[in-house]
């Protein structure tokens, strides 16, 4: 933790992504500066979908880091780092915690945590990259238009301290942050925890609803489905959604 040495807390923000994204522009803060809100207005998930937290109950921040050692091809290994040190985290307290390709983490069937990545790219090279997470930690009542979500509170029946979370998140994903500059495992542990991988599900893309296998996920974020037909089938973020696991076959 001793990385961290600028962890900025707001009690309100419209989004701790586009502070953070502020930030860089106008100062160049340290690498690993953390925005902390203890309430969003304007809170952003994948491609303009919004994030609900209730104010004060959960965990809303931005980490600030500079992985010009990593290429812009490369780069959902920060991804990668960022889901599995959720994973690692959550695990803790819930058992059958999964990654949702390409980056939701659940508990059994249900949404806990959302992660939303910006980068800045120069060349074949990534200048900086702001990654936002949302954790539900503490909230036990959700909004009805919310279809599957859940909390270590409603997971373990008890509150958390949000600071202690915090920090063992941002620990985790440091050590893990850190493996990127030599060889690592850490695609390779990413696959393990894909959410219904090798399951049978009901898929849509843009032709309309398939049957289909999740069978990997390679180094760009690639989502490989294999249909009944044994033809596999690649998808980039948002190409595809699944629907529900195929529980009739």
């Amino acid at each position: 933790m001793e990385i961290y040495k600028n962890i900025q807390y707001f009690k309100e923000i419209f989004s701790t992504n586009d502070y953070a994204t502020h930030i860089i522009h106008e100062k160049q803060p340290p690498e690993f500066t953390v925005i902390v809100a203890h309430n969003q207005t304007k809170g952003r998930g994948q491609l303009g979908n919004t994030w609900h937290s209730k104010q004060g109950e959960n965990l809303t921040f931005s980490i600030i880091i500079y992985p010009q050692h990593i290429l812009a091809r490369k780069q959902f290994i920060i991804s990668e780092c960022i889901s599995l040190a959720l994973k690692h985290v959550i695990s803790q307290y819930c058992s059958n915690v999964s990654i949702k390709w390409p980056n939701d983490m659940y508990v059994e069937n249900k949404k806990i945590a959302g992660i939303l990545i910006e980068h800045t790219l120069v060349g074949q090279h990534i200048k900086s990259s702001v990654i936002g997470v949302g954790l539900n930690c503490n909230q036990t009542q959700f909004p009805d238009y919310l279809p599957n979500p859940t909390s270590l509170a409603l997971c373990c029946n008890k509150q958390f301290p949000l600071q202690i979370i915090l920090h063992a998140v941002l620990a985790e994903f440091e050590r893990l942050y850190k493996q990127t500059f030599t060889n690592n495992f850490i695609h390779s542990e990413y696959n393990q925890y894909i959410y219904m991988k090798n399951k049978q599900c009901i898929f849509e893309d843009a032709h309309g609803t398939f049957v289909g296998i999740i069978r990997d996920v390679n180094q760009q974020g690639i989502l490989t489905i294999e249909d009944e037909q044994k033809n596999m089938r690649t998808y980039a973020f948002k190409q595809v959604a699944l629907l529900k696991n195929n529980n009739n076959k």
